[in-house]
């Protein structure tokens, strides 16, 4: 179950892309407070990640194998600090949904878990920490 700490960014990034255009217009600041803020807060984790397409696309800017969108980018560079402090600044909708989204993500797609482990976390230092998040209660 390493792959927590791939689907925290992805959920991230797929989060911020169902912010909508108008979220893209204020400045890099806003947006990273705004995007961090917001993220996970009502989202249908499920429907994200049936949307194949989707996340194959934010996986290939995670992993710097595509290009990114402007909110791709801004969530790429949150996924450190998101996984360092485990959603630390996340409210309780956002740490559930993201937990949730972690889970399915890793049983859906286990080798992009890897992948991503590979990227943010290679000696996989975090990953315990990151379990012991995604299994503690909601």
């Amino acid at each position: 179950m390493s792959e927590v700490l791939v689907t925290s960014l992805l959920f991230m990034l797929l989060a911020c892309s169902e912010l909508g255009s108008g979220q893209q217009q204020q400045n890099v600041d806003n947006i990273e407070m705004s995007i961090y803020d917001k993220m996970f807060e009502n989202m249908d984790v499920n429907s994200l990640l049936k949307n194949h397409r989707l996340v194959d696309s934010y996986l290939k800017c995670f992993l710097n194998e595509g290009s990114c969108t402007h909110i791709g980018h801004e969530v790429k560079m949150m996924i450190p600090e998101v996984i360092k402090s485990r959603c630390g600044t996340c409210g309780e909708n956002q740490m559930r949904a993201l937990k949730a989204g972690l889970r399915l993500f890793i049983v859906l797609r286990p080798d992009d878990w890897q992948r991503f482990l590979d990227v943010y976390d290679p000696d996989r230092k975090e990953w315990p920490h990151i379990k012991a998040f995604m299994d503690s209660d909601d």
